[in-house]
Order: structure tokens, then C-alpha cells, then sequence
């Protein structure tokens, strides 16, 4: 069984929705991505278990990244906007780009951090608009 180490990762933004790739981001310290299904309650009088069944999934995730200079092609401000669509691609392991986390979204914050001790960052929110496509192509 493969595991990945974290530097190993990448993060791609293209702004046009249902795109097979995208714009490298630069200096990503983290990404995450997370799914659910809604559970519709289905119980009844006289039953004594509540019953479900699914509903509607939905995806999200942030990624965190250090602040670079506009001018930087990859960069928070030259790639994202809040409002924004687009697809977005979330690699294990930058150098194996088949094996991928992918969806279209839409850009839903961009929060910037300024600390006394550390780098100036940004941390952008992502709401999935549709499926999310978990590709674990090994080969």
C-alpha cells in the first residue's frame, strides 16, 4: 500500500468549469476536501429505530496558501476571485497527475492572515457545483 507525504502535493485552478487541467498554484502549504450526503429521515409512527435514506451530496474544501506577489502567474490574486467558477484539481502527488481529487466550483472566500512571526497567507474556500471525481489511477 502507497502512502504520500504531503510536499509531494499540488494544486490546480483552471477558470473555466469541466476542464481537464489547470494553472499551477503556487506555494500551497495544504488543500482539503470534504463530502457528505444529506440523511433524509424516512421514520414513522410506530416505528422504534429512526430510518434515512440518502439525499443530496455536496463537497467542499479550502486550500492554504503563502502570499506571493501578484506578479507570480501562480499566485492567490493572479487565480482566484471570489464568485468565481471553475475546476479545480487537488493532487496527492504532483508528479503522478492521473491520481487526482476534481470537480467544478465555485470560489466562496479568500480569507488573508498576517502574523508577527510567520508569512503573509491566504486561505481560499471552494463550494462543489456537481460531482466531485475521486481519480486513484495506479498504474
Amino acid at each position: 500500500m502507497a502512502t504520500y507525504a504531503g510536499q509531494g502535493g499540488a494544486l490546480h485552478f483552471n477558470t473555466a468549469v469541466g476542464q481537464s487541467s489547470g494553472t499551477n498554484v503556487t506555494e500551497v502549504t495544504n488543500w482539503s476536501i470534504s463530502s457528505e450526503a444529506n440523511a433524509i429521515e424516512t421514520s414513522a409512527m410506530g416505528d422504534t429505530f429512526r430510518s434515512f435514506t440518502p439525499g443530496l451530496k455536496t463537497w467542499e474544501g479550502t486550500a492554504d496558501i503563502v502570499w506571493t506577489d501578484s506578479a507570480d502567474s501562480g499566485s492567490v490574486d493572479t487565480i482566484f476571485a471570489i464568485g468565481d467558477t471553475g475546476t479545480i484539481f487537488c493532487y496527492p502527488l504532483a508528479s503522478d497527475t492521473d491520481m487526482k481529487l476534481s470537480g467544478d466550483v465555485l470560489i466562496t472566500g479568500i480569507e488573508y492572515t498576517q502574523d508577527l512571526e510567520d508569512v503573509m497567507r491566504a486561505s481560499v474556500s471552494f463550494q462543489g457545483t456537481g460531482t466531485l471525481t475521486v481519480d486513484n489511477n495506479l498504474a
